[in-house]
């Protein structure tokens, strides 16, 4: 089984199930997981994050990062089996490269980084919490 997910209903349960995990590891009373995954939408190939939070008595929120079509030479290369990180590892020259401004910051050549875009994705996950009367 690959790591990365090939479609936004996979990276969705991929963050559903480290939510999950993280709930069931501590006694906070939220669970917040992450997952990026790879997308085809028809005219073309993005990247996204998708967060989940989830609460103790079981409510979910989800939210996205913002998307970016993914390069042709990187999409062929995960279709190939590499994933993403490894790709821009390489490309970049920087080890571990989604640990610090990922993809989007190579991309962006540091004008958005990956924890700037998944931060406003969790905020997204967020509302159902923070906006209850909304959610009803």
């Amino acid at each position: 089984m690959r790591d990365q997910p090939l479609s936004d209903k996979g990276s969705v349960k991929g963050a559903a199930n480290r939510a999950k995990s993280a709930m069931g590891k501590t006694k906070a009373d939220f669970g917040v997981g992450l997952e990026g995954g790879i997308q085809d939408h028809g005219f073309g190939i993005f990247e996204c994050g998708w967060e989940v939070v989830l609460d103790k008595s079981g409510k979910n929120g989800t939210g996205s990062s913002a998307k970016f079509e993914v390069p042709k030479k990187v999409y062929t290369e995960i279709k190939k089996g590499r994933e993403l990180k490894d790709i821009f590892d390489e490309l970049s020259g920087v080890e571990n490269i989604g640990e610090t401004i990922g993809a989007f910051g190579v991309l962006t050549k540091g004008g958005l980084n990956r924890t700037d875009a998944y931060e406003n994705a969790v905020a997204c996950a967020l509302m159902p919490f923070v906006a209850r009367e909304y959610y009803k």
